[in-house]
């Protein structure tokens, strides 16, 4: 719902049984709507107005102080049923012509995100050639107002896509957004090795984190390869060449490339040990024996960790301790560190 001028406006819905109505908002524009979506209700985009008493006629007396609400009517009866809505009073305009076709507003859908062929979830860190892989599960909804790729429709080809931000996203549209970077692949599927085969380490170095994004856009490749000129494509890329704000971007997918280091000077990449109310917090890439021992050298426990990231209860006193680092799998000592325990 658009206000095109402020103030007081007294709405009533109808409907033959039962119905719900909740209004949410203000937003400046519909992007921000679309974008916030998740996070209606919350502190930043609260619910400007509810009911939930059972009744088919509901009336609401909303103070309207931005551009766009969003309005959600919920079959409470359950039937099928249609409602009505009817301005009784106030000084306030409202529109409803300009919310975009339901067919236009595409979904991005969920992922997989895999390390070394495991699945993982975000954040992860990638050490010296481990394999990212990046998956869509084809439930996305593309543009409907353009055709898919591989076809098009001669100028868009509507498609799936990975952006790469340096920061997760922090508004609706990339060009809008500083921590955008660039358009990395248009496809379901990406991947990249922490080695010097990486276009992100080549680009921006190791020891960075960045952002993969997907992102359901109106111009991928097209059926001819992304050639200029092309049969189905303008030999360009864009998740909104249209520029009618027909796109949808999701969660941001953190990924930390770990620094190469020199084989000669360490064997492997020290694992991340430390402990936070009650609990050991490891990151390695392999599994993991670690022996506790007090400041007399007499061991105190031991304990198994996980190739990846793990969290463990840890059953020691405040104090000081060392802790020595061993492979479970060769047996062989990695190194130690002295840890505090503050419970």
């Amino acid at each position: 719902m658009e206000a095109t001028s402020y103030g007081i406006v007294e709405l009533t819905f109808s409907a033959s049984e039962d119905i719900a109505v909740i209004f949410y908002g203000p937003f400046d524009e519909i992007s921000e709507l679309v974008f916030n979506c998740d996070n209606l209700g919350g502190v930043q985009y609260p619910i400007a107005e509810c009911t939930g008493a059972p009744s088919p006629s509901e009336n609401f007396t909303l103070h309207i102080e931005g551009n766009y609400y969003v309005v959600l009517v919920t079959n409470h009866a359950p039937t099928s049923q249609t409602f009505t809505v009817t301005m009784v009073d106030g000084a306030a305009a409202i529109d409803c012509s300009n919310v975009p076709n339901p067919e236009c507003w595409p979904d991005v859908g969920t992922h997989q995100i895999k390390k070394n062929g495991i699945l993982k979830t975000s954040p992860l860190t990638l050490f010296l050639n481990d394999t990212l892989e990046l998956i869509s599960n084809g439930d996305y909804l593309l543009p409907g107002n353009t055709i898919p790729q591989p076809d098009g429709d001669g100028v868009y080809s509507a498609q799936h896509m990975w952006l790469l931000y340096t920061y997760d996203p922090m508004v609706y549209d990339p060009d809008s957004d500083p921590a955008f970077v660039e358009i990395l692949s248009p496809s379901d599927y990406y991947m990249d090795i922490n080695n010097d085969t990486s276009d992100v380490v080549e680009n921006y170095g190791c020891g960075n984190t960045v952002w993969y994004v997907p992102v359901v856009g109106d111009d991928g490749i097209g059926g001819n390869g992304n050639v200029d000129n092309g049969i189905n494509d303008n030999g360009n890329l864009d998740w909104d060449k249209n520029g009618d704000d027909c796109f949808e971007i999701g969660k941001g997918i953190q990924v930390t490339y770990h620094c190469m280091l020199n084989t000669e000077e360490i064997k492997m990449v020290q694992p991340s040990i430390y402990f936070s109310e009650g609990y050991l917090h490891t990151e390695s890439q392999e599994e993991l024996l670690l022996n506790f021992y007090d400041l007399s050298g007499k061991i105190l426990q031991s304990t198994f960790c996980h190739e990846g990231t793990t969290s463990i209860p840890l059953n020691l006193y405040d104090g000081c301790y060392l802790v020595q680092i061993l492979s479970k799998t060769s047996g062989e000592v990695i190194g130690s560190k002295n840890l505090v325990v503050i419970n």
